[in-house]
């Protein structure tokens, strides 16, 4: 027996609606103590509540690749701080990098960086996750411009903890805890601001600083796990930051997020050649 015309709209009206749903945008939120996503996959950032919301934005910013091209990232961020005013003491901060799907792919995160404390692989809710400790200078930080530009004050270098993933090949997620850098190893991180001066000078030795602050670092980590969690929450309500200036130049994308990849298929000719 042929379906009858009613049954036929019926079942074209639901089509519809499930095409529409699967059609429907992610949500990024960024709420008083976090940020999450609705995205496939779908994931959610929350920070000690201690550390409230300070500003949080879309942006735009060039990524270096393994070729001569630069492709462009499409980021949500949000930042936080324990205070609303003084001194920046413990520094949070989430974001979303996505390369044009299709096109490009997030690099592996595999090698640390030379002044890397630890770099360490884990699985939660669904996710593979690298999990590092480094030292960052305030100079030439995006973060810290971001803190300077509103009339905060931080820290010559600071010590982080970073937690990132890459769920789709084109999508990377990540959360970070900042906060001072001991006195321990400020005089060895000095090298830091060379490099952001682009002086020849070499970069300071992860295992080296751990040596010389082993105490100190642990107590970090310990004071960063327990300020960052990774487990899936329900659609927050959205944050409301106090009014923010950002800052006007573009974050080093390299050091934020990683480096981009061409996708093999794409077959583009980047020789400098005619």
């Amino acid at each position: 027996m042929l379906p009858s015309p009613a049954l036929k709209g019926c079942c074209l009206g639901l089509l519809a609606l499930l095409l529409l749903g699967g059609c429907t945008p992610a949500r990024r939120i960024a709420a008083d103590h976090g940020l999450y996503s609705s995205g496939n996959p779908p994931f959610s950032f929350t920070f000690d509540p201690a550390l409230k919301l300070a500003g949080a934005g879309r942006m735009q910013a060039d990524v270096p690749s393994d070729t001569n091209i630069r492709p462009s990232a499409f980021i949500h961020y949000a930042v936080f701080a324990e205070d609303s005013s003084g001194p920046v003491l413990r520094h949070a901060h989430a974001l979303i990098a996505a390369l044009p799907q299709g096109l490009w792919r997030w690099e592996l995160e595999s090698w640390p960086q030379p002044a890397s404390l630890s770099l360490t692989k884990k699985e939660e809710e669904g996710k593979f996750w690298t999990v590092q400790m480094l030292p960052v200078a305030a100079l030439g930080d995006w973060f810290s411009a971001f803190w300077t530009g509103n009339g905060r004050e931080v820290p010559r270098f600071w010590l982080l903890k970073r937690w990132s993933s890459t769920p789709l090949d084109e999508t990377r997620i990540l959360a970070e805890y900042r906060e001072p850098a001991p006195l321990c190893m400020e005089e060895a991180l000095l090298p830091l601001e060379g490099i952001a001066r682009r002086e020849q000078v070499s970069p300071p030795d992860g295992a080296a600083l751990s040596l010389l602050c082993h105490k100190e670092i642990r107590a970090f980590s310990a004071r960063a796990d327990a300020a960052v969690s990774l487990k899936s929450i329900s659609p927050p309500e959205p944050g409301v930051p106090p009014a923010f200036i950002r800052p006007a130049t573009a974050p080093n994308m390299k050091k934020l997020a990683g480096v981009a990849e061409l996708l093999p298929s794409i077959g583009l000719d980047l020789s400098s050649e005619p």
